[in-house]
């Protein structure tokens, strides 16, 4: 019955998941989400905040794991359309990013002031106590650009409890690279 399930959810995923989530849907993969990454590590700041699954594995947990974490998503974007969350760009006229999701891990781009990060840290609040899902705070990082202030990552880290990083190596199993792409 499982499986049954899996094979006609699967073609409907495309229609029902967001374009910032890439996981386990047809012609959507990592390399999406590293490339936009890599675009935007020089910006302003994210978190990298991945929530834990709490429910069995199986064939199906996957897919029901994409559709709890498209509820997130639309959260998010909600908070973007209604101007509360500032998205991070690439460039002057480039599209804004908030977020970006691939299984359990979550990037989320926002200004480094505390009413962005109060307001990113009440969004997975309230998506925590509606799915069940925990965020590991030991597994996440924080991370912006090199303006901002030894004290104003400290007070950020506060608000969150999630530690700033100065590096960032890896995403996805793809090595970033160091400076721009040209």
């Amino acid at each position: 019955m499982t499986k049954i399930l899996v094979n006609r959810l699967r073609h409907l995923l495309s229609e029902l998941i967001g374009p910032l989530q890439n996981s386990f849907l047809p012609k959507r993969g990592t390399a999406n989400n590293a490339i936009i990454l890599q675009e935007l590590l020089h910006k302003k700041g994210f978190l990298v905040a991945p929530p834990q699954r709490t429910t069995a594995r199986g064939p199906l947990s996957p897919y029901l794991f994409v559709i709890c974490m498209e509820k997130l998503s639309l959260a998010i974007s909600g908070e973007v359309n209604a101007r509360r969350w500032i998205p991070v760009k690439a460039s002057r006229g480039g599209p804004g990013i908030s977020h970006l999701l691939f299984a359990e891990d979550v990037l989320l781009f926002c200004t480094a002031t505390s009413s962005q990060v109060h307001l990113a840290k009440d969004m997975l609040d309230r998506f925590v106590a509606s799915s069940g899902l925990k965020v590991n705070a030991a597994k996440s990082r924080a991370f912006s650009s090199v303006r901002i202030t030894r004290g104003c990552k400290d007070h950020l880290a506060s608000i969150t409890g999630i530690r700033f990083t100065t590096k960032l190596e890896r995403y996805l199993g793809f090595p970033l690279l160091k400076g721009r792409v040209n």
